[in-house]
């Protein structure tokens, strides 16, 4: 779930807009009170308002009924940060960037965009090629806290810590009860989402072993191709990968590509983050950045951190990266918001902080086997350049700085 915050002001200097793309009918005020009405008549009387944009407008019309429209107060700061992540995350949809001139307020009108439903419902998006798919996947919703698989236009739920087994007829069986669940269709891939507060693992009929961590996406085949095996990702995941020099393993994110024969690793890649990265743990990987096409070809215990437009490879100890797998946070020079967007995650919370007050580093080992309410404890007593006390009312967690 993504946060978009727009100053209500900024719908009354619009009048002189003209309306062209997708984005300018997103943030139309009317079109968005008719969607949030389902006014399918009043959509109507809208349309011949702007002759020859019925298309867009009814795409924006599909994208506006998957919003949620909420009031929010929420500090200066994370309203920067939050939009600047939103702009990041849109760089590689289909659509052409959203950028909307806003200013900051406490009290803002707040666009929950749950992109998914229409990628699933519409045809919107004809995925056939790598930058389709991503796409594609960029828009699958995490729509609830149950870990979801999408096959054959089935939406399977599956239990926390499950695991997974893809046979070589293309079928699933799910860990626990043993459950198969039947190939039904010529179509392809199967999507995987994966909410807060959750994990999966994934075993591939080549022997293949993948862990994926909360707030992840992804979206492999039923089988194999003859000449690869790639899936597509977004989030965290953790391979441990079977050889086949003949069929390399390729994992595909937004901003790189990593092509390995057979090896351990750990790809980093949520959209809302600065810092992708791929850790090496074993073997050998080559990482490709989407924007250069450069190769970087890892060695053990090194690791490849993209931001922005800056890339390199520097000596890591892999156990920092590879610990969410034991539910553990080991913090070496990590700054608060990094530690609370890690939390969220893992306890599926909104933590409501000031992001500029939330400087320092920080050292040490949280244990996410505890509850919220030990582990914020916890590190609370360790963050002394930067205390603070905080409050837990339901899913929200407020940190008050002292």
């Amino acid at each position: 779930m993504f946060v978009l915050y727009i100053n209500t002001n900024y719908f009354f200097h619009m009048e002189n807009t003209k309306y062209t793309f997708l984005e300018d009918f997103i943030f139309h005020p009317a079109l968005i009170a008719l969607a949030k009405e389902n006014n399918r008549e009043g959509l109507l009387s809208f349309l011949q308002q702007f002759p020859g944009q019925e298309e867009c407008i009814q795409d924006a019309w599909l994208l506006l009924q998957s919003l949620k429209i909420e009031e929010a107060d929420v500090p200066a700061g994370q309203i920067d940060a939050d939009f600047n992540k939103l702009k990041k995350r849109l760089k590689y949809n289909k659509i052409r960037r959203i950028v909307v001139r806003y200013t900051a307020s406490a009290a803002c009108l707040a666009l929950f965009v749950l992109l998914g439903t229409i990628s699933l419902k519409t045809n919107l998006f004809h995925p056939d090629n790598e930058s389709d798919l991503l796409s594609y996947l960029d828009l699958l919703q995490i729509e609830n806290n149950e870990i979801q698989l999408i096959m054959d236009s089935d939406t399977i739920s599956i239990n926390n810590r499950e695991t997974i087994f893809l046979t070589e007829e293309g079928n699933l069986i799910i860990g626990s009860d043993n459950r198969e669940i039947a190939s039904k269709t010529e179509e392809k891939n199967i999507q995987m989402m994966i909410p807060y507060g959750r994990k999966v693992s994934v075993r591939f009929c080549d022997g293949t072993n993948m862990w994926v961590n909360a707030g992840s996406k992804v979206l492999y085949p039923k089988l194999f191709s003859k000449n690869s095996r790639e899936i597509y990702a977004e989030g965290e995941i953790y391979l441990d990968v079977t050889r086949n020099e003949a069929q390399p393993f390729i994992v595909h994110t937004s901003d790189f590509d990593v092509r390995v024969l057979g090896t351990r690793f750990n790809v980093y890649a949520y959209p809302e983050e600065e810092e992708k990265s791929v850790v090496l743990v074993n073997g050998s990987v080559e990482v490709a950045t989407s924007e250069t096409k450069q190769k970087n070809k890892l060695s053990p215990n090194q690791g490849f951190f993209l931001t922005g437009d800056n890339a390199g490879i520097r000596e890591v100890d892999t156990s920092f990266y590879t610990c969410w797998l034991d539910d553990v946070i080991k913090l070496d020079g990590e700054s608060l918001d990094v530690i609370f967007d890690k939390l969220c995650r893992k306890y599926n919370v909104a933590i409501i902080y000031d992001k500029i007050a939330a400087h320092g580093i920080y050292k040490g080992k949280l244990n996410l086997n505890d509850s919220i309410e030990e582990t914020l404890y916890n590190l609370s007593l360790t963050t002394l350049n930067t205390p603070f006390s905080y409050t837990i009312k339901e899913n929200k967690v407020n940190i008050k700085f002292k």
